[in-house]
């Protein structure tokens, strides 16, 4: 109504800049700079799992949609932008300038530039929408870990969206916040996975050759050489401005994605493996397990019992750094075990870790490279924070223990022996321990 009511616009008085010529370069950078307009499509085809049946035809008519309305939207900006003379400006948008001229400096301007966040916003929740989906596609056939396939307790899948939001805090503040450099990354990406599922398609009509495959599968070839044709020219003609980075990171992310889905090929074929399963009917009991002392308590004796009971030679281990309480914790440990050996260590480095880490290998060599099974007293206690008060000393033993598994090649097993802590009211413990 306003390009009709007040026809078109006149053009401001500027300073004359040099005249670039009609190259072949200047024509591609103007294409490469539409197509990156065009983006954001793709969200359509990474939801058609979350569309209801017939799921292939509504996502189709939705995407049909959405390209007329983008289409709409996109003319008619430039259209409007031409036919008023908006002339950009580092200061303030085009979009923002159209609105200003056309809806005044009143509360409709000031609505169009909500409106305008409010799509911003929906478009970068987008990809908090479609990409733990992919993600999770991904990890489903193997070629990403298979944590991110899973649900959240608000049914979304919960380590997509932490795993994007770390990536996309890193991109802000390595390009310093600044949108105008992230856009040729996404450009890249975007077109690269369109020509990717385009010819993607034309195999699969070649493969499954129904009714009408031929056009179809010319249809998706055209398509998929218009895409390369873009994906060529953008990371061509914006190859400095940061297509680069995504050119490197492409080939990288798909070395890494085929050496995640060849280790849980391995990892499956291994744990699968029905010598383990015969081998262990075979030997119902531990051959050796040892258990680390530090005192005599509750924790300690329920991990004794269970080494006892589980395996064929239980030993107990105390190191010690001094000579203080030596005798003592010796004493309660004959008293309480006189059939289980306890074995003394000194450690003049004060590494209770380190000292056990060498005892298990030697006694592993003495006993003829049957690995030992360490047998671990935990403590669980009734709030998080009492977690660190305790178990510390485990965390060593556990991380030295594989590290030690890893360089030598040994499968030691790690059995932890949970004791529960109560809840104790330590007013009335004060009153029982003054009576006794």
């Amino acid at each position: 109504m306003k390009a009709l009511r007040d026809g078109p616009g006149e053009l401001a008085l500027v300073a004359p800049q040099a005249l670039q010529p009609l190259t072949l370069a200047l024509l591609v950078h103007t294409f490469s700079s539409g197509c990156a307009a065009l983006t954001g499509v793709e969200a359509i085809s990474n939801a058609v799992p979350a569309f209801k049946e017939p799921k292939s035809k509504n996502a189709s008519n939705v995407l049909l949609v959405m390209s007329a309305i983008l289409s709409v939207l996109f003319l008619a900006s430039i259209g409007l932008t031409q036919y008023f003379a908006v002339i950009p400006r580092a200061e303030e948008t085009v979009l923002s300038a159209l609105a200003r001229h056309i809806l005044g400096d009143g509360p409709l301007y000031v609505l169009s530039q909500f409106a305008t966040l409010l799509i911003l916003s929906v478009a970068a929740n987008t990809a908090f929408i479609d990409f733990p989906r992919v993600v999770a596609l991904l990890a489903n056939e193997s070629y990403v870990p298979r944590q991110l396939s899973n649900l959240g307790d608000r049914l979304v899948f919960a380590n997509g969206v932490y795993l994007l939001s770390a990536i996309t805090a890193a991109l802000i503040i390595l390009f310093k916040g600044n949108s105008h450099a992230l856009i040729p990354l996404f450009t890249v990406g975007a077109f690269f996975a369109f020509t990717l599922s385009q010819f993607g398609m034309v195999v699969h009509w070649r493969r499954i050759r129904g009714a009408g495959w031929r056009l179809k599968s010319f249809v998706n070839g055209l398509g998929g050489l218009t895409t390369l044709t873009a994906l060529l020219i953008i990371a061509s003609s914006k190859f400095f401005d940061g297509a680069w980075i995504t050119i490197i990171i492409i080939p990288l992310a798909v070395s890494l994605f085929l050496r995640v889905c060849n280790y849980y090929k391995g990892f499956d074929a291994q744990i699968s493996s029905w010598d383990i399963i015969e081998n262990l009917k075979e030997n119902r009991y531990i051959e050796r397990s040892v258990v680390p002392v530090s005192h005599i308590n509750q924790g300690t004796i329920d991990a004794v019992h269970l080494a006892m009971k589980a395996s064929k030679k239980a030993i107990g281990v105390h190191i010690i750094f001094t000579e203080n309480k030596r005798d003592e914790v010796v004493d309660e440990w004959n008293k309480r075990f006189p059939r289980v050996p306890l074995h003394i260590i000194h450690s003049p480095y004060r590494s209770v870790s380190k000292s056990l880490v060498n005892f298990l290998e030697l006694l592993d060599k003495k006993s003829g490279g049957e690995p030992t099974t360490v047998i671990l007293p935990t403590f669980v206690t009734n709030r998080w924070w009492q977690m660190l008060l305790h178990n510390q000393t485990n965390w060593w033993i556990r991380t030295s223990i594989r590290e030690s598994n890893r360089k030598n090649g040994v499968d030691r097993k790690i059995i932890e022996v949970p004791y529960m802590l109560r809840e104790i009211d330590f007013k009335k413990f004060q009153m029982k321990t003054e009576k006794a």
